[in-house]
C-alpha cells in the first residue's frame, strides 16, 4: 500500500573514446582500394558552390580484373585533377579509371543562383566491394552543376 517507485539511476563520464576508422588505406594484395581525392569547386571554377566548397570523392587504385564500365561523371573530376598543374607527377599517374560505383548515395549542395543562396541536392556515387571501403563520388553531370562553371 504505501510503496512508491523508485529509480535509482547512476551517470558514468566515459572515459574512452572510439576513433574513427581511415576509409583511406589500401592494401597492395587487393585488386582495388581507395585513395583520397579532394575536389575543391572554387578552384575548378564553380564559383556557385558555397558549400562544402572542398569533397573528398576518392579514386580507385589497383588491378581492374575485369571489370567492365566507367563512372564517367567520377572519371570527368579526375580529369580535371589530373590537368590540375597543383596536381603532382606521381598523382596523375595514378588517376586512371579502374574501379566503379556500384550504388548512389546523396549529398546536399549549397549554390547561389542569379546571387540567391539554394539548397540544392546532389548525387553522389558510392561503391561497395565485398571486403572492401565505401567510396563517394560526385554526379555531378547529372544535375547540371556544370552550367554553372
Amino acid at each position: 500500500d504505501g510503496f512508491r517507485p523508485l529509480l535509482v539511476t547512476n551517470l558514468l563520464h566515459k572515459t574512452s573514446v572510439r576513433e574513427k576508422r581511415s576509409e583511406d588505406l589500401c592494401d597492395p594484395n587487393t585488386s582495388c582500394c581507395r585513395l583520397p581525392l579532394e575536389v575543391n569547386f572554387t578552384r575548378m571554377g564553380y564559383h556557385s558552390i558555397f558549400r562544402p566548397v572542398v569533397v573528398n570523392i576518392g579514386y580507385c587504385y589497383g588491378r581492374c580484373e575485369g571489370q567492365t564500365g566507367f563512372g564517367a561523371n567520377h572519371t570527368l573530376f579526375k580529369h580535371y585533377v589530373r590537368q590540375d598543374s597543383q596536381t603532382s607527377q606521381v598523382l596523375q599517374n595514378k588517376l586512371t579509371s579502374c574501379c566503379v560505383p556500384t550504388k548512389l548515395t546523396q549529398i546536399d549542395l549549397l549554390r547561389t543562383v542569379n546571387g540567391h543562396q539554394h539548397k540544392h541536392p546532389r548525387s553522389l556515387y558510392t561503391w561497395t566491394s565485398p571486403g572492401r571501403k565505401t567510396q563517394n563520388e560526385i554526379d555531378y553531370q547529372a544535375h547540371g552543376i556544370r552550367g554553372s562553371r
